[in-house]
């Protein structure tokens, strides 16, 4: 949520990585997706894709 505040405070949007925390992290990918989309349900939010 600090991620959100700092954006919102400084008029900006955020980005994150796709799948952050998922693939290295193990993570479940619908869950850490799912807590993107309730922390910035009201925010812009860009996820990126790293293509190789």
């Amino acid at each position: 949520m600090e991620l959100r505040e700092f954006a919102r405070s400084n008029g900006l949007s955020a980005a994150l990585p796709y799948r952050i925390g998922s693939d290295r992290g193990g993570a479940d990918w619908q869950v850490v997706y799912g807590i993107i989309e309730e922390v910035f349900k009201e925010d812009e939010v860009t996820l990126y894709k790293l293509r190789a």
